[in-house]
């Protein structure tokens, strides 16, 4: 059975929040930001890249069908100040997930809990101003009907 997107459940939930949507518009992406991007870039976006396991969940060994990864998200702004409203406002919609369970795109996301804070990068073939920001994510490995 293979796992579940939860990158694409998380980018389907940032893009339906009217705070984040009103500064990134769709510009929510996995991986990394498409090649047409870079042509209008710097402005706001947000990226969504894995970054290793999270916390072991309970029963992590067992048959309980959970998991808990490690995101880093990407703030880009024009300024790293843009970066930074962007930031915020990602931050507020993450730290509620849970209350209640996010159910976006078959996936159930249990919690996502910010585990290093922020930290301010340039790009540095491009000079963009980039704030990222780690999360721990717990969601269910069984899709939902």
């Amino acid at each position: 059975m293979a796992d579940v997107d939860v990158i694409g459940a998380l980018i389907a939930h940032l893009k339906a929040q009217s705070a984040v949507s009103a500064l990134v518009g769709t510009r929510v992406f996995g991986q990394e930001l498409p090649g047409t991007e870079s042509e209008t870039m710097p402005r706001k976006a947000v990226v969504l890249r894995y970054a290793g396991r999270g916390n072991s969940p309970v029963g992590h060994n067992d048959y309980v069908r959970h998991n808990s990864i490690r995101l880093d998200v990407w703030h880009y702004g024009e300024t790293f100040y843009q970066a930074d409203r962007v930031k915020r406002e990602v931050h507020q919609t993450m730290k509620t997930i849970g209350i209640p369970p996010v159910n976006q795109s078959s996936v159930r996301v249990h919690s996502a809990s910010d585990v290093a804070g922020p930290i301010s990068l340039q790009d540095p073939d491009t000079a963009w101003p980039i704030i990222v920001d780690t999360y721990s994510v717990f969601y269910s490995e069984v899709a939902l009907p």
